[in-house]
């Protein structure tokens, strides 16, 4: 493609000219709207992801509200539960930094198109932002598989505790207790 618009004389290639210029612009078109669906998916992931970590942290802040209200003394199972929420706020956090990331890579995507020549169809881009973009993209993509990996791993380990702690045999103070 040429950068400049072509001799006016000759109408054959301004009519070659006109084309391309009108097939750049589709394609850059459809390349935005491609980009602009995967940043909608990825801020969808990343929503999900501090979601189910915020509420995952909010219920169990209620169950150990219940246990701290309760006559019994659940201080063990009060620990246990706090040492599992950390995994949920670890998620929160990350799910909040993959927020950040994928805002700075778009902004360096975009800033990789910096649009139309006005002499022509060549496109004033330079490496170094989408190098940059891709990069935070992926760092991005990291952070919110550390998030969910966070749930995934807190659920998990929160369950098996709480099956163990309720499969141990009563202590002596509850078995007198119930006796009664």
């Amino acid at each position: 493609m040429t950068s400049t618009p072509p001799d006016e004389k000759d109408p054959y290639q301004t009519e070659r000219w006109e084309a391309q210029l009108e097939h750049w612009k589709v394609m850059r078109a459809l390349s935005l709207e491609a980009a602009n669906r995967g940043v909608g998916l990825g801020l969808a992931c990343i929503k999900a992801s501090i979601a189910i970590n915020g509420a995952a942290a909010a219920s169990l802040l209620a169950f150990i509200a219940h246990l701290w209200t309760d006559d019994q003394n659940h201080t063990e199972t009060i620990e246990l539960v706090v040492s599992n929420m950390r995994l949920f706020i670890i998620g929160m956090i990350t799910g909040v930094a993959a927020a950040g990331a994928g805002y700075f890579s778009e902004g360096f995507l975009s800033a990789h198109y910096d649009g139309i020549d006005p002499n022509g169809l060549e496109e004033k881009t330079t490496v170094w932002p989408w190098r940059i973009a891709v990069s935070t993209g992926w760092f991005a993509i990291s952070l919110v598989a550390v998030s969910v990996g966070a749930f995934a791993i807190g659920a998990i380990s929160t369950g098996d505790e709480l099956l163990k702690l309720s499969s141990r045999p009563l202590s002596v103070e509850t078995q007198v207790l119930e006796n009664k």
